[in-house]
């Protein structure tokens, strides 16, 4: 019999993105660092990276295209009952209390990674490492009294190499860089706005460095406007940090990138993507620590003109950005993380 400590249910897709499996990676490296083997359940859907999360070192077993949460709950039950479980790890907007009641005799402990508080859970541990103005509250009736509930960016899943960086003092004279990264999968297409915003209004004379996953869709396009103005194209790279450091401003989306551009210090022009991360992104922009420009149906090249211009001509306070969004999150990258912590502690 394959004996697994530890289990994690993720998917990642051209739909979904790739947020969930690299913060559960995240997690994955921080266990396996305490002798903890590890292995993914994940569905072989279009824009998955099982591939990615094989070239980390784990095991991947697959799930065919599941319509429904029971049919997931019975085939990952499959591969349970021929392993030793001590923790399941679920991180999937689709599974909820009924998933997990069903895979729950077949390991010891049950965790979710959740940012969304729109259904029931039955775990013993809870993640949501984003900040909400009601965050202290928000899993109150739907998970048991028993549940331990880790909540805000506080304890968000770092990976190593921001432990080495963090202490920098963000001290801009003027915005001579900027970083532009909305994703893996970019379904929006805000890439291509930022691009032409800076291309038609010869914002040329900034450097620029644009990051795309290998689920973008537009990614040929891109590489070709990033030539056509100068800026250095990336692609589905493991150096995010460097460029985090090196940049005066972020261009982005909400989620995991903008938590780790927020512990950096980094100051980030936020364009809400997915419906996800809408109440977050806000909340975030109302505490003072980011500047959050929209829906991105409203945004256009014009949005993305108008904050160029504000940057240019210092109408954005980007050291006071820098300085609340760093406070924000306070993770001691030093210390074992609490989540590791419940983990191997039991």
């Amino acid at each position: 019999m394959m004996v697994l400590n530890v289990i994690i249910r993720v998917d990642a897709s051209i739909n979904i993105g790739s947020g969930h499996v690299m913060r559960c990676l995240v997690l994955a490296e921080m266990l396996k660092e305490e002798r903890v083997e590890v292995c993914f359940i994940c569905k072989n859907i279009r824009g998955n990276l099982i591939g990615i999360i094989k070239d980390n070192g784990f095991k991947v077993l697959e799930l065919p295209n599941i319509l429904n949460e029971l049919e997931d709950a019975d085939k990952t039950v499959q591969y349970l009952k021929e392993m030793d479980i001590t923790w399941i790890v679920i991180d999937h907007y689709s599974l909820g209390e009924k998933y997990e009641s069903i895979v729950r005799p077949f390991v010891n402990k049950i965790m979710v990674i959740d940012d969304l508080a729109n259904r029931k859970h039955d775990c013993d541990l809870l993640l949501d490492q984003n900040f909400y103005s009601n965050m202290r509250n928000r899993y109150n009736h739907l998970v048991s009294s028993t549940c331990k509930k880790y909540l805000g960016p506080n304890y968000l899943l770092l990976r190593q190499e921001f432990n080495n960086v963090k202490g920098l003092t963000y001290q801009p004279t003027q915005v001579s860089k900027i970083l532009i990264f909305y994703g893996g999968s970019d379904q929006t297409n805000e890439t291509e706005k930022v691009l032409t915003a800076i291309k038609q209004h010869n914002f040329t004379s900034l450097a620029v460095d644009v990051v795309v996953g290998s689920s973008n869709l537009n990614i040929s396009t891109i590489k070709k406007m990033c030539t056509d103005i100068g800026a250095t194209f990336h692609y589905q790279i493991n150096y995010i940090t460097k460029l985090m450091v090196e940049a005066d401003v972020s261009f982005g989306a909400g989620g995991i990138t903008m938590w780790e551009r927020c512990y950096l210090g980094l100051p980030s022009i936020v364009t809400i993507v997915a419906e996800n991360q809408r109440k977050s992104v806000e909340d975030t922009h109302e505490h003072g620590a980011i500047i959050n420009i929209g829906w991105h149906e409203n945004i256009t090249e014009k949005s993305y003109i108008k904050v160029l211009k504000d940057l240019r001509e210092g109408k954005i306070s980007l050291v006071q950005l820098s300085e609340r969004s760093r406070a924000l999150v306070r993770n001691n990258g030093c210390l074992q993380h609490p989540i590791v912590k419940e983990i191997i502690g039991n």
